[in-house]
């Protein structure tokens, strides 16, 4: 695999390798992040609706932006609820800085039933 970096006016155009997808309602696509992808503008006046999971390491800070109204109405309900795991879910988590690196020095794994209990405790003190 070759690095790529595209200047402004190359992300304008067509590349000669791109792929076009035309999903169907309940259609997905599966791609690793390191693929050139973008999205096309929508010209309908039709709802687009988006959803994507991001998988990584634990200790890996994805970089996407929930900033879609929706995704911040969600945050807004699970700041006011406690719930740390679906802020996490939608990028914010106070607690990443203090985990980072994780997977250096234990297993993920130990790490995750840590941080579950962590979230559990956090959230029954939330809820008294």
């Amino acid at each position: 695999m070759k690095a790529m970096a595209l200047t402004e006016e190359e992300r304008k155009q067509p590349h000669p390798d791109e792929v076009i997808l035309y999903p169907k309602s309940g259609d997905i696509a599966v791609f690793h992040n390191a693929i050139v992808h973008s999205g096309t503008a929508n010209y309908s006046k039709e709802y687009r609706y988006l959803f994507f999971l991001t998988m990584n390491h634990s200790w890996l800070k994805h970089r996407a932006n929930y900033s879609g109204p929706i995704s911040q109405a969600v945050k807004t309900r699970a700041r006011a609820t406690g719930n740390r795991r679906l802020l996490r879910l939608l990028g914010e988590d106070a607690n990443v800085f203090r985990r980072a690196n994780s997977g250096f020095m234990q297993p993920d794994e130990e790490r995750w039933e840590e941080w579950i209990a962590e979230d559990a405790a956090a959230l029954k003190e939330w809820s008294r």
